[in-house]
């Protein structure tokens, strides 16, 4: 996934994503969603922002959500 990247699933489709902290997506069928920020250091600037724009997901945080919660 890259920043700016908008993730779309079709109906009988859906997306497994290891991200580059060790977290997980699971992304459903039916759906729509931006990635809008992703930063991979290992500080308090670690950060990763989506936008969930129709359907669902399954978001197991890496550890950009240990080292920085409020930054997931």
């Amino acid at each position: 996934m890259l920043v700016g990247q908008t993730v779309q699933t079709e109906q009988t489709g859906e997306l497994n994503v290891v991200t580059e902290d060790g977290g997980l997506l699971a992304v459903r069928p039916n759906t729509r969603f931006k990635v809008l920020q992703f930063q991979a250091t290992q500080d308090h600037k670690a950060m990763i922002d989506m936008s969930l724009v129709r359907g669902a997901l399954r978001s197991i945080t890496g550890w950009i959500g240990k080292i920085n919660p409020s930054g997931y």
